[in-house]
């Protein structure tokens, strides 16, 4: 696993990530707030997937577990450290949710760990925090945690600061008009397979019974999806297909959808629907395993 830097535009990155969980916070009547100082730069040399799949985890989760109040994003300067002169760009996201019991705090950054929250959801593989942690490590910081059960948590980091040059002109992407979701799904990498992260024995997982969730794909393809749909696959299958999901990693969802049998055509053409319709909420909805 290496680092990949190169110039990024920060501003960019934190409006379109904004953007990817407005609505979903606006469903839930709670604000989400980008809280970004007068003086970050806009261009920092940095590996910008790596920095947006820890920032979309953070917030995926701080919204998830949020019922009421607010879901901010900071980011600031942190000044010289006597010790190196290095100056460090800071980030914090931090909510009004359900909080963190004590004993939990040091449990939630390894694999197959969940609070307490998180189990009670029956959401998610319990690998995301763990996957920060490792991303924010490998780019010379360190992720934290702070929380108050019944109060809200506070996830942050500090990364060296490294100012780029802005690109010309020509150079600039992406523009105003980009969906930032469109972006992101152009390049994410595949974490699970890039981690090469096992999901456990997950043989004896099943899917969790759901209402069936109607949508329309497309003209050629107007059947409904439940979550039985998905009982073909196995657990495996379906643990990493709602990891893409939730981390808008288009990439690895096609490279999953390959794997399905060409018997199910159905299936993956319905899957394929949802990713290009960006109704990636449905997907991870369906994909919920206990």
């Amino acid at each position: 696993m290496i680092l990949e830097e190169e110039s990024c535009n920060l501003h960019t990155l934190l409006e379109s990530i904004e953007g990817m969980f407005s609505l979903r916070a606006s469903s839930k009547n709670i604000r989400l707030l980008c809280d970004r100082a007068v003086d970050v730069p806009c261009f920092i040399e940095t590996d910008s997937p790596k920095l947006r799949q820890v920032l979309t985890n953070l917030i995926d989760n701080a919204v998830k577990f949020t019922e009421q109040g607010q879901v901010v994003m900071r980011v600031r300067i942190q000044d010289q450290n006597a010790t190196t002169s290095e100056s460090y760009l800071c980030f914090e996201v931090a909510d009004t949710g359900l909080g963190i019991a004590p004993h939990e705090l040091n449990l939630i950054f390894e694999s197959f760990m969940q609070a307490e929250a998180g189990r009670q959801s029956q959401q998610g593989t319990g690998l995301g925090l763990a996957i920060c942690r490792r991303f924010v490590q490998l780019m010379g910081g360190e992720l934290k945690v702070s929380s108050q059960l019944g109060k809200g948590s506070v996830f942050s980091f500090a990364l060296p600061l490294k100012v780029a040059e802005a690109p010309t002109e020509a150079a600039i992407a992406p523009t105003q008009s980009q969906s930032g979701l469109t972006e992101y799904l152009s390049h994410v990498p595949s974490l699970l397979h890039e981690w090469n992260l096992p999901l456990g024995n997950t043989e004896d997982n099943h899917v969790v019974d759901k209402p069936s969730l109607t949508t329309n794909f497309s003209e050629s393809h107007t059947s409904p999806l439940d979550a039985s749909s998905f009982q073909i696959m196995s657990a495996r299958w379906i643990a990493e297909i709602n990891f893409a999901a939730r981390s808008a990693d288009a990439k690895t969802i096609f490279r999953l959808l390959e794997q399905i049998p060409e018997k199910y055509t159905d299936l993956r053409e319905a899957i394929a629907s949802l990713v290009h319709h960006f109704k990636l909420e449905h997907l991870i909805q369906l994909t919920q395993q206990d």
